[in-house]
C-alpha cells in the first residue's frame, strides 16, 4: 500500500507541473477568430492547426495582414509563423488591444522564398495580435501564404488545468467554453486528432506539442454538440489509433474517468462509478479502479489505482464489454468479460491482465467469452457459390513485353487534378467526380530508344473524347517554379475517334 500511495503522489505532482507548463505556453490562436486583409483562401485556415491548409492573401499586394482576435487579452510569450514557399521577407508582428493602436513585438527582415518556419518571442498582453507584411520575399510572385499562424501565451488556469487532469495517455476531452472543446493526449512523440461534430465529416489534424503535452482545441461548435473523437498516438514508429468516443459540450468533467469528460452515450451516474471496474481480490476485494471506454496499457491501469497483472474480479456495465490481455500492447490471448465476474481464476486468468479495451458490446453473447467464441457465425444456407474466376478464365495480355523494334509498357489510370502534388491542397479528393469519365485512360508507352531507335511513343486511348486543342501530353515532371508544373506540353495528334 505504501509504494501505491507514493506512486500516486508522485502522479499527482506531475500533473500539477503540466497543468502549470500548459497554463504557460498554450497555442491561443486555435479557436480563436482571424481576418485577413485579402482572402484568396480563407483567413481561418492559417489557425486550424492544419499544416496542410493555407490562407493566401491577394497576389501582388503589398502590405497584406493577417490578424488573430485572442477574445481577451493574453500574456504573449512567442509566436510562430510556418510559411509556404510565397512567404515575406519583411514583416512585424504587432499587438493591439483595441484594434485600432497597435505596437509593433517583433520585426523580421531577409527572409527567402521557400517554405520554412519562423519562432519569435515577445513580450506583453494583448487581444489582437497580427502578422503584418511589408515587402514579399525574391521570386515571390504570388501573396502571403501561411500555413500556421501560432500564439503562445498563458490562459485561464482553471480551465486549462481541468484538461490535464487524470489520466490522459489515451487522450480527454474537456469543455472550455460555450463553443469550444478542447482535446488533451499527455503522452506520444507524434499525435493526431481524428474528429467528427453532430456526425459530420471527419476532420483530421495534428496536434501542437507544448510543455510535454498535445493538445488542440475544436472551435465554433453549436449548443449542444456531440463531438465524436479518436487519436493517434506515435511512440517509437509505432502508432496506436483509439476507440472512438463520444463527447458532449458542456458535459460536466468525471473525475474517475479516464476521459475527462464523459462520453455521451452513458448516463452520468454510471460514469460517475465507471462502466467497468476491475479488483485487487476476488469477491470484489483491496484496492478498486475505474475506467470508461477506451484502451488502457499497463501505466494506465496503474494511473487508476490498480496495479499490472494483479486484478482478480471484475464488474462490467450492462451494455459494455472489456476485452482482457495479457500483455502490455494489447496482445496474446484475451479475454472478453461483458458482465460480472466475481473470480477470475475461473478463467485462468487471475494476476494476468496487463492491458484492457472497454467499448460497447454490440452483441448479446453470454457474460464470459474467449476470443475464439468471440467470432460470430451464421447458420443461414449460402446457396450455391459460382466462383467469377477459374483455371480456364482469359486473362489480361502483359503489360510489358519486348515487341523487338521497342519496349512496350501497358497501364491504366485515371488523372488527378493539377494540384494533386501540393501539399497545401489536400483537404479534398484530387480524382475529383467527373473525372470518372472525363479523365479514365488506357496508355501505352512504346520505347525505341530501348531497342536502338530515337524516340518515345505515348498511345492513349480515353474513355471521354478530349478536346482536339486540349489533348496535351504533361508526362515529365519539372517542378521548378511550382511543384505542379509539368514539362513537355504538347498536343497529342488524333488517331482514331
Amino acid at each position: 500500500m505504501r509504494i501505491i500511495k507514493l506512486g500516486s503522489r508522485a502522479l499527482y505532482l506531475f500533473i500539477l507541473l503540466v497543468s502549470a507548463s500548459v497554463n504557460a505556453q498554450t497555442n491561443l490562436a486555435i479557436g480563436a477568430s482571424v481576418t485577413g486583409s485579402t482572402n484568396i483562401q480563407p483567413a481561418s485556415l492559417a489557425i486550424d492547426g492544419n499544416t496542410t491548409t493555407r490562407w493566401e492573401s491577394a497576389h501582388g499586394v503589398d502590405p497584406s495582414s493577417l490578424t488573430v482576435d485572442l477574445g481577451s487579452a493574453k500574456s504573449l510569450s512567442s509566436v510562430q509563423v510556418v510559411w509556404e514557399a510565397a512567404n515575406a521577407a519583411n514583416y512585424l508582428i504587432m499587438g493591439s488591444n483595441d484594434n485600432v493602436n497597435w505596437a509593433t513585438l517583433k520585426i523580421f527582415t531577409g527572409g527567402t522564398f521557400g517554405a520554412r518556419t519562423d519562432t519569435s518571442t515577445i513580450s506583453g498582453t494583448y487581444r489582437y495580435v497580427r502578422m503584418h507584411g511589408t515587402a514579399r520575399s525574391s521570386g515571390n510572385t504570388w501573396g502571403y501564404s501561411i500555413y500556421e499562424f501560432r500564439i503562445f501565451g498563458a490562459t485561464a488556469s482553471s480551465s486549462v488545468a481541468s484538461s490535464v487532469t487524470g489520466n490522459c495517455n489515451l487522450g480527454c476531452v474537456t469543455t472550455l467554453n460555450s463553443n469550444t472543446m478542447r482535446a488533451t493526449v499527455t503522452q506520444g512523440q507524434v499525435v493526431d486528432i481524428h474528429y467528427k461534430v453532430n456526425n459530420g465529416a471527419q476532420q483530421n489534424v495534428a496536434m501542437t506539442l507544448s510543455g510535454g503535452v498535445w493538445s488542440y482545441n475544436i472551435g465554433n461548435l453549436p449548443a449542444g454538440a456531440v463531438v465524436s473523437v479518436s487519436f493517434t498516438i506515435i511512440n517509437n514508429g509505432a502508432g496506436q489509433d483509439t476507440p472512438w468516443q463520444n463527447y458532449t459540450l458542456g458535459t460536466t468533467p468525471s473525475s474517475s474517468s479516464s476521459s475527462s469528460v464523459a462520453p455521451s452515450s452513458s448516463s452520468s451516474s454510471v460514469v460517475a462509478n465507471g462502466l467497468v471496474r476491475i479488483y485487487e481480490h476476488c469477491n470484489y476485494g483491496g484496492w478498486v479502479a475505474n475506467f470508461n471506454t477506451g484502451s488502457f496499457n499497463a501505466a494506465s491501469i496503474v494511473s487508476a489505482g490498480g496495479t499490472d497483472n494483479g486484478a482478480s474480479s471484475i464488474r462490467v456495465a450492462a451494455g459494455y464489454k472489456a476485452t482482457l490481455y495479457p500483455n502490455n500492447d494489447y496482445t496474446g490471448t484475451p479475454v472478453v468479460i461483458t458482465g460480472d465476474n466475481s473470480c477470475l481464476v475461473g478463467l485462468s486468468f487471475n494476476d494476468v491482465m496487463s492491458s484492457m479495451v472497454v467499448s460497447l458490446n454490440t452483441s448479446s453473447s453470454s457474460s464470459v467469452s474467449s476470443s475464439a467464441s468471440s467470432v460470430s457465425s451464421s447458420t443461414a444456407s449460402l446457396g450455391n457459390i459460382v466462383p467469377l474466376y477459374n483455371s480456364s478464365t482469359v486473362l489480361e495480355g502483359a503489360i510489358q513485353f519486348d515487341r523487338g523494334d521497342a519496349l512496350v509498357t501497358r497501364i491504366a489510370d485515371r488523372g488527378r487534378d493539377r494540384h494533386a502534388k501540393e501539399s497545401q491542397f489536400q483537404a479534398y479528393d484530387h480524382f475529383l467526380s467527373f473525372y470518372w469519365e472525363h479523365r479514365t485512360a488506357t496508355i501505352e508507352i512504346e520505347d525505341y530508344v530501348a531497342k536502338g531507335g530515337n524516340k518515345i511513343r505515348m498511345n492513349v486511348v480515353t474513355q471521354f473524347r478530349l478536346n482536339d486543342t486540349e489533348a496535351e501530353n504533361r508526362w515529365f515532371y519539372r517542378g521548378v517554379g511550382t511543384v505542379a508544373e509539368f514539362c513537355d506540353n504538347e498536343k497529342m495528334t488524333v488517331v482514331n475517334d
